[in-house]
């Protein structure tokens, strides 16, 4: 019986950097408007590290290292953080009230 020894096959593309492009555009967009202070960009970031924070806590419990670990808890610490400073700021921005109302 013989034992063949393949080489190993090349890995796939990955494919998660297809979607780069596309959130960067979504981060950039949301930056500006909050740069220019507009309440629908602070409230589509706050939803954007919503998810991320969600995200996070679910990798922090399958978390299979230390280093995998004190990488979860510091990005969910610094989206939390942010999160809670984008709260306050949206205090101030106030929702614009609707036209003949």
């Amino acid at each position: 019986m013989q034992v063949r020894h393949e080489a190993p096959s090349e890995p796939a593309p990955l494919r998660g950097y297809a979607a780069a492009p596309a959130i960067a555009a979504v981060m950039l967009v949301a930056a500006y408007g909050c740069f220019k202070v507009r309440y629908w960009a602070v409230l589509g970031m706050q939803a954007l590290l919503a998810l991320t924070i969600m995200v996070f806590s679910l990798l922090i419990i399958r978390a299979e290292s230390i280093g995998a670990l004190a990488i979860g808890l510091a990005v969910l610490l610094g989206s939390g953080a942010l999160f809670w400073f984008l709260i306050k700021s949206m205090a101030r921005i106030q929702m614009p009230g609707r036209p003949g109302a």
